[in-house]
């Protein structure tokens, strides 16, 4: 037998099999995926928006999958502990973070973040999001968002803004944009502590980043909500115009809070676009996404590339307003 010749017969179809090897191997990690239980870490405490969107999406992809979604609140340090616990994860797309945009403000804010979106996690898909509702205290002359920006002018220093456990990024950067001055930030323990504020007159205005709370309480009198960040207007309160729409010089201006899933770093973009499709699906069916919207979010539907782009403006607009030298901290 010539085994020069055999080697050379078979040196085409080796050639063959190791360039297709890795190929086969990433069309069979997605098909075969998820194989095991999928966690999704929580930064949040258990019961709020982002705990109850986290749940409807995970039950979905559970069916969808036959996989048990194992949904665990790992709360604190602003995030990190969650984050940590999914940066050390293998990267197998079975431990995902759901997290806000502080994960993008965090590494901006924090000169001793540890972590990088870019570097340290892999966007999975946008699940939620929601502009901020501007309310005011009923003991300013004040009904509109012109009219709360005229006050803010006509008296430096002494505007007090109420913000609910964190300096409110998005609020500080509308303000820059408005070039409002000489406003004394107070900072409250949570969201309905910084309500109450605004009820009570101790801060003049707040902005919460739902509005299922506050419209409630504007209908009773309590409070007023001047204007939404948002591009278009929420449904839950058709009649308040947006900040675009309130003539103070900002007509494309918009801003939102927004929820995503991501992975830790080096994710097989095969996995990730499966997770992302599952997400999508969730997202559509109208008993997941009619949950969502009774929290006052609304679904975000986004392709990876999509989700990518919004982590890049927020944090285009968080070193935007560093760099002006408004303090963000």
């Amino acid at each position: 037998m010539n085994l020069a010749r055999i080697g050379w017969a078979i040196a085409p179809l080796l050639t063959a099999f190791l360039f297709a090897a890795p190929h086969t191997a990433m069309g069979q990690g997605a098909a075969a995926f998820p194989s095991k239980p999928v966690r999704l870490v929580v930064a949040y405490a258990p019961g709020g928006p982002t705990d109850v969107v986290t749940r409807l999406v995970g039950a979905f992809l559970q069916k969808k999958w036959n996989q048990p979604f194992v949904v665990e609140n790992r709360p604190g340090a602003n995030t990190q502990i969650a984050t940590t616990a999914v940066v050390q994860s293998p990267a197998d797309g079975h431990t995902l973070l759901m997290t806000s945009d502080t994960v993008a403000s965090n590494q901006v804010v924090d000169p001793n973040w540890p972590y990088k979106v870019a570097k340290d996690l892999t966007p999975v898909g946008l699940l939620a999001g929601t502009g901020y509702t501007i309310i005011v205290t009923n003991g300013i002359p004040v009904k509109t968002m012109k009219e709360l920006v005229d006050y803010i002018k006509a008296n430096p220093g002494k505007v007090n803004e109420a913000m609910g456990g964190t300096v409110h990024l998005p609020m500080l950067d509308l303000e820059r944009r408005l070039g409002l001055k000489d406003i004394t930030a107070v900072i409250y323990k949570g969201n309905p502590e910084a309500t109450n504020a605004v009820m009570s007159g101790e801060a003049h205005y707040y902005a919460p980043g739902s509005p299922v709370t506050v419209v409630k309480l504007a209908e009773a009198g309590k409070l007023k909500i001047v204007a939404y960040t948002d591009k278009e207007r929420h449904r839950m309160m058709p009649t308040v115009p947006t900040v675009a729409e309130s003539g103070v010089g900002l007509p494309d201006f918009s801003s939102t809070v927004w929820f995503a899933l991501m992975g830790p770093a080096g994710v097989p973009q095969d996995i990730v676009a499966k997770l992302n499709g599952g997400i999508q699906e969730a997202l559509k069916d109208p008993e997941v996404s009619q949950k969502i919207e009774s929290f006052g979010l609304r679904p975000l539907l986004s392709s990876v590339a999509e989700t990518q782009q919004q982590v890049s403006r927020t944090l285009k607009t968080i070193e935007e307003l560093a760099a002006s030298g408004v303090k963000v901290r």
